[in-house]
């Protein structure tokens, strides 16, 4: 009779997945996301927008200016509304190497 690997070989052999920054599940970041999009209309704010409408009406991202990583602060001046399009372009190194 062949020998069968562990049930649970392939979850040890692969690293866990990142979880998000406990601070995008906060109130104060619902909030300052909620006001960053209403300033910015409820769309995404770059003028290259391929998405129709700019992304009014659908899922809308608060997105970091600059970066918390590079010291970027939690403040609405640094915040801005992207749709998933053009964060995807923002962050387009995001999970590479670096």
């Amino acid at each position: 009779m062949p020998n069968r690997p562990p049930a649970l070989r392939f979850f040890r052999d692969h690293p866990k997945p990142k979880t998000a920054d406990p601070f995008y599940l906060s109130p104060e970041w619902k909030a300052l996301a909620a006001a960053a999009k209403k300033r910015d209309g409820y769309r995404c704010i770059r003028a290259s927008c391929p998405t129709p409408e700019r992304g009014k009406g659908g899922r809308l991202i608060a997105n970091h200016k600059t970066p918390r990583r590079a010291g970027g602060v939690d403040r609405l001046d640094n915040l801005e509304t992207l749709c998933p399009t053009c964060d995807a372009r923002f962050h387009r190194d995001k999970g590479r190497a670096r």
